[in-house]
């Protein structure tokens, strides 16, 4: 959430602890980075409990969802057709968690890049070198968007732009009809057979950077620090309001 909306968002949140005290019991639980100190100011201010969380507490739990998706990935085939030893395996596992640092979104791109591997010999070299880090692997997956088809990268392209500069989660509908609109003609409307195939389309010329939401019908970024990286790396914010405007 944006700190604007954060500011409006804690009052309401305040008048609803109010309740507390009365026969209705209310209980809110608040997430946040660490990093965020109108979260700590606001917290502190109305006086509620907090705890911090450190990437070391989350190590047992990084290591049984790395054990747990790697299990899967040999069963179903997705890792060398189901064709790894027990020796790889704990090789998988061992490396992937030391590299982890607490984000479970770093090993779930990681896992899929290592499934994309056709020999073991591909799979023991993707280990040595798996990036440091959330923002090199956001590098590693730009650099895979922008080696697609010119087609392809186009549409991604503007997708992220869209994505980066609305001020509200689009459906795919609304998104599908904003990419389609070609703003180097004078064509009035849409034209068919420029919009994307579907929702499917998008996500995958994306290279899961987004996802789709199913219970609110909406596309999102997988992850908050996917927004963060595109601003600073990939557009910036203003070249991509400046390229929507023009749309």
């Amino acid at each position: 959430m944006e700190e604007a909306s954060r500011k409006e968002l804690f009052p309401v949140l305040a008048k609803l602890m109010k309740f507390s005290d009365g026969p209705c019991k209310v209980k809110i639980f608040i997430a946040s980075r660490g990093g965020q100190r109108d979260v700590k100011v606001a917290m502190s201010k109305e006086g509620w409990s907090k705890m911090g969380l450190e990437k070391g507490d989350t190590g047992g739990d990084i290591r049984k969802y790395v054990e747990t998706q790697t299990e899967q990935v040999i069963e179903s085939g997705e890792l060398l057709d189901g064709d790894v030893s027990e020796e790889l395996q704990r090789e998988v596992v061992e490396r992937l968690v030391s590299g982890a640092e607490g984000m479970f979104l770093w090993v779930r791109y990681q896992i899929g890049n290592l499934c994309e591997q056709e020999t073991e010999h591909d799979l023991y070299e993707a280990l040595k070198n798996l990036p440091s880090g959330i923002e090199e692997t956001y590098t590693l997956l730009l650099s895979k968007i922008n080696s697609q088809s010119p087609s392809r990268r186009r549409l991604a392209e503007r997708v992220l732009k869209w994505m980066l500069c609305s001020t509200r989660p689009l459906t795919p509908r609304e998104l599908v009809e904003a990419v389609a609109i070609d703003p180097t003609t004078d064509q009035v409307g849409l034209d068919p057979k420029k919009m994307a195939k579907g929702v499917e389309a998008i996500v995958d010329v994306c290279g899961n950077l987004i996802s789709y939401d199913e219970q609110l019908g909406t596309l999102r970024f997988v992850h908050f620090t996917v927004k963060e990286f595109l601003e600073k790396r990939f557009v910036g914010a203003q070249e991509a309001q400046g390229g929507v405007a023009e749309e």
